[in-house]
């Protein structure tokens, strides 16, 4: 069971979820799940946001009826933001503001509420002891009776969790990492290639993650399984490059980025990451080859590329 809690947000929630009560309730029967832990896989579903986050913006239009739009969608985010956790999403007046500035829309305010969110429910269930593709699918359900698509006839025509669903983990995994949940993101990824051993992407993310929490080692070797099941992933031959460059392994480097251009020769990044690697190298003509051949396809790289290659010792 997950931690104890009342959240105003549920209270606020469970206002617009009376039309569709009997539905959940034969959804949670159907998985034999209690009360407090499938209240927790309702909110995580992105149509909840949506109902709380219209409620909570049609609330502050009404009592300050001439705030701007950009002031309406911060009161809706710290409606929850602010709060402690569990209830809340406990982040403070400067993690609101630094996420207020990627968010311009409704749209984009349920996308970072629901995120964050789904974030924090991976967290949770792994600690409750909860078959993460169980609660997934549980949690596909719930959209569904949310969204309409779902009638009470269907759900008790449901049939019981039968798991194995990797597509739905990845998607989940890449919302998380876009979240910057990497640790999240990256447990989702490895449940993914549990299920589908030759799922290339799942293995280039898992590269991703651990580079981006400094596990380099483990982002090489998931980096070279990608290009063992996909040898053409230009992606993945780019991003080993940046991982050997950081390990200071450039020849390496070098015959990466080498085989990301052969196989995409319009790759401006790794062209610019090619000339990078050859100057650590040592082989600055090289290096100026590759800036005229980025000229010609990013003009704008090529230049930023031109103040490394002059500023470079």
């Amino acid at each position: 069971m997950f931690p104890a809690f009342h959240p105003k947000w549920l209270v606020q929630l469970s206002e617009h979820l009376r039309p569709e009560k009997r539905t959940l309730e034969i959804v949670r029967c159907n998985h034999n799940i209690d009360h407090e832990s499938f209240t927790r896989l309702v909110i995580a579903a992105r149509t909840s946001a949506v109902r709380a986050v219209e409620f909570s913006m049609r609330q502050a239009r009404l009592q300050m009826p001439h705030a701007s739009r950009k002031f309406l969608l911060r009161t809706a985010l710290e409606f929850r933001a602010t709060s402690p956790p569990p209830e809340g999403l406990g982040m403070s007046e400067e993690e609101v503001d630094s996420a207020l500035e990627g968010i311009h829309s409704v749209e984009e305010l349920v996308d970072y509420i629901a995120a964050r969110d789904q974030a924090k429910l991976t967290e949770e269930m792994e600690g409750a002891g909860f078959p993460l593709d169980k609660v997934l699918q549980i949690v596909r359900e719930v959209e569904g009776v949310l969204s309409g698509s779902e009638s009470v006839e269907s759900a008790q025509k449901a049939q019981p969790y039968k798991g194995d669903d990797p597509q739905t983990l990845f998607n989940r995994g890449v919302k998380c990492f876009k979240m910057g949940a990497y640790d999240q993101a990256l447990k989702l990824f490895k449940e993914v290639i549990k299920l589908a051993p030759d799922h290339a992407e799942a293995h280039y993310s898992i590269g991703v993650a651990c580079g981006k929490l400094g596990r380099y080692e483990e982002a090489l070797a998931a980096y070279e399984k990608a290009i063992s099941i996909e040898p053409d992933f230009a992606m993945a031959y780019n991003n080993l490059s940046v991982v050997y460059g950081m390990l200071n392994r450039w020849d390496e480097a070098v015959e990466a980025c080498r085989n990301a251009v052969r196989i995409d020769p319009e790759y401006a990044e790794a062209h610019s990451g090619l000339a990078v690697a050859l100057l650590a190298t040592g082989n600055r003509s090289a290096a100026l080859e590759e800036y005229v051949y980025l000229k010609e396809i990013d003009t704008k790289l090529a230049n930023e590329l031109l103040n490394v290659i002059k500023r470079w010792r």
